[in-house]
């Protein structure tokens, strides 16, 4: 595995565990809801509601999943309902210590938001003009990079402009060495892996 698949794997475990935990209090949430919990999963459902709206009428499209964008007053009321069954959940299972929990989770979530917003160090996409002045390493960094930003993605717009400029990317790197671009491809970490040293570095 390259150096470039093996956070990707890790990533992916550590994103499974996160949803199996989330669906487990969920459902224990259901499961032990009382009639106040079931009034706090509507309120917060209509409140997750009317903050997708108020985002939609600003531009705001929702979260971008599998190169759909979904409606924002629908990703506002199901993340606020779910969100309450959840910290229900979590309540059952280990009383009041979920305050501080939930407290400490939403911490980290800003933070992180925080770091892919303004402190993760990712440059802006490059111009497609300029992909022809790079050498292969810069190239292959600006492949990189710009698989980082799909992970940042926040509408279909901005989508839609990082797969235009991957798509460039690699036709930049086919026309230069088109064997070479396919030894990479067949390798299997061409997703976000470094071209460089299958194009000459």
């Amino acid at each position: 595995m390259s150096a470039w698949g093996a956070p990707s794997v890790v990533r992916r475990v550590v994103r499974v565990l996160a949803w199996a935990v989330v669906l487990v209090l969920g459902a224990t949430g259901i499961v032990t809801a009382d009639s106040l919990v079931v009034m706090l999963v509507v309120l917060a459902a209509v409140l997750g509601a009317v903050g997708g709206a108020v985002a939609a009428k600003n531009g705001g499209v929702g979260v971008v999943a599998r190169g759909r964008a979904r409606p924002p007053v629908l990703v506002g009321a199901v993340t606020g309902g779910c969100l309450i069954l959840v910290v229900a959940g979590l309540g059952a299972i280990v009383g009041p210590v979920a305050v501080p929990i939930v407290a400490l989770t939403v911490g980290l979530l800003a933070w992180r938001r925080w770091r892919g917003d303004g402190g993760s160090g990712l440059e802006p996409a490059e111009p497609a003009g300029s992909l022809t002045t790079l050498t292969n390493a810069e190239l292959g960094r600006a492949w990189r990079r710009s698989h980082a930003r799909l992970s940042g993605v926040r509408d279909a717009g901005e989508l839609e402009r990082v797969c235009l400029l991957r798509r460039r990317q690699l036709d930049e790197m086919e026309r230069r060495d088109p064997v070479g671009f396919r030894r990479w491809i067949d390798s299997g970490s061409w997703m976000m892996g470094d071209s460089a040293p299958f194009l000459g570095g």
